[in-house]
């Protein structure tokens, strides 16, 4: 595990780790960009359920599974070490005026799904200001089964207050 930027050989692969909950990992890849940028040879691990966001975020970044780490972290000899992306902040994220510049989106989101999930609303609600929400949650199988709910439910829900849950 290596947390200072200094220390990374460039000429070798670093591995990127997300971690922490998902709105910590949301919130770190803000900086992301920024060390791709300065480190080529990068790649990142994570959470299944972050690949696709992570994969149309950031096209040019091989993108694994927490499981892909089990296989190479023992190649010391390509590869700097595992660099969790939380201590990317520290390096890109020192002052409020090193936040500049850094106004552009960098998470994409499924537009397919979007243009679904828009059309549903909009023949409900046509003339409503439409706000994004997620409500899924969890790593494991039971807590994603617990703590998430499917957009079309979470819509009627909040449509229709009253109804029976």
């Amino acid at each position: 595990m290596i947390t200072n930027l200094d220390q990374l050989d460039p000429s070798k692969w670093t591995l990127f780790s997300t971690e922490q909950g998902i709105g910590d990992q949301v919130l770190f890849m803000g900086a992301l960009k920024d060390a791709i940028k300065d480190l080529p040879k990068s790649a990142i691990v994570c959470e299944q359920r972050m690949i696709p966001i992570i994969r149309r975020s950031f096209p040019d970044l091989p993108t694994y599974s927490y499981a892909f780490v089990l296989n190479i972290e023992r190649q010391t000899s390509m590869i700097n070490g595992i660099f969790p992306i939380g201590s990317l902040q520290k390096h890109y994220r020192q002052s409020a005026a090193s936040f500049t510049g850094t106004y552009d989106p960098y998470l994409k989101a499924d537009q397919a799904l979007v243009n679904k999930y828009r059309s549903v609303i909009r023949k409900s609600c046509p003339d409503s200001t439409i706000v994004g929400i997620a409500w899924t949650g969890g790593y494991w199988d039971r807590q994603q089964r617990t703590k998430s709910m499917p957009f079309l439910l979470l819509f009627t829900l909040l449509l229709h207050p009253s109804m029976d849950r």
